[in-house]
């Protein structure tokens, strides 16, 4: 950790970033399919360098990791495969959102995430485009140019030009039931909130935002995610699987100062003038 400058307050509205480079790639995920190599899609991993079809939270908690502070955040993150007429994208990139401030949920009432908490978000199997206001879905498109320009979110994966990222959005559900770390479906210990988090679903913890980066160099016109098993236009089956296995005393730190303080902390400043490398 280094210096570093104290974020801007914001209208209540909180957040946390951290970015994790490219970590691995493999055909495993170890909350869908836990202990069977080989059983999922193509999975893109960013963050711990461990995570395989055996992960644990004990296993997660003695890897490597490739976010921003190193081994201050060993949580697994991971994604479908990007593919270009099949052969994997690995120019890519994460910046993951910890937020407050949205749904109804108040900052000061956000917990802290329970070491081996786990969940995925978005539709692995959706195969037709999801019509619904931009606000309801759960994932979106972009394209982003490294000098901030942007295109308006879509529900499919759009075409970028060479020098811009296509850039995949997933949010995850904020409410937790206060009991189970996993689920049966890998969701239902989960809720998103509106106007609060439900009663079924009491505790809420930071709003989880994953933005995946993959930069581009030449046409995307061959690109597709790897669940994507159907005809028709790329990114319907976006989706993103997390596994906490964040330092607590770290965590505590930009929990305080930026989530629950409804601080605008920008990326990997911890909101008190330090900053994760």
């Amino acid at each position: 950790m280094t210096d570093g400058v104290r974020g801007d307050r914001t209208d209540g509205v909180g957040a946390f970033r951290i970015v994790c480079d490219y970590s691995h790639s493999a055909s495993d995920d170890p909350i869908v399919h836990p202990g069977h190599v080989g059983m999922s899609h193509p999975h893109t991993f960013f963050g711990n360098t461990t995570t395989d079809a055996s992960t644990t939270t004990a296993s997660l908690l003695q890897g490597d990791s490739t976010c921003r502070g190193g081994t201050a955040n060993r949580s697994g993150y991971w994604v479908p495969a990007m593919l270009d007429d099949g052969v994997e994208v690995t120019r890519a990139w994460s910046i993951t959102y910890y937020k407050s401030g949205y749904g109804g949920v108040a900052p000061r009432d956000i917990r802290p995430m329970p070491a081996g908490l786990r969940m995925v978000a978005g539709e692995p199997r959706r195969t037709t485009v999801d019509t619904r206001p931009a606000y309801l879905r759960h994932t979106t498109w972009f394209c982003m140019h490294p000098l901030g320009d942007f295109t308006q979110a879509t529900a499919e994966m759009q075409s970028c030009a060479p020098g811009w990222d296509v850039v995949m959005t997933v949010a995850f559900p904020q409410c937790w039931d206060g009991v189970r770390l996993d689920s049966a479906d890998h969701i239902s210990h989960m809720a998103y909130p509106d106007g609060g988090c439900p009663a079924t679903h009491p505790v809420p913890i930071p709003a989880i935002t994953m933005n995946v980066h993959w930069e581009v160099t030449d046409s995307t016109a061959g690109w597709r995610l790897a669940s994507d098993m159907y005809d028709g236009p790329a990114g319907r089956s976006a989706h993103a699987d997390w596994w906490n296995a964040w330092d607590p005393v770290v965590a505590s730190v930009w929990m305080a100062n930026c989530v629950n303080a409804g601080l605008d902390c920008h990326a990997d400043n911890l909101g008190d003038g330090r900053r994760l490398v």
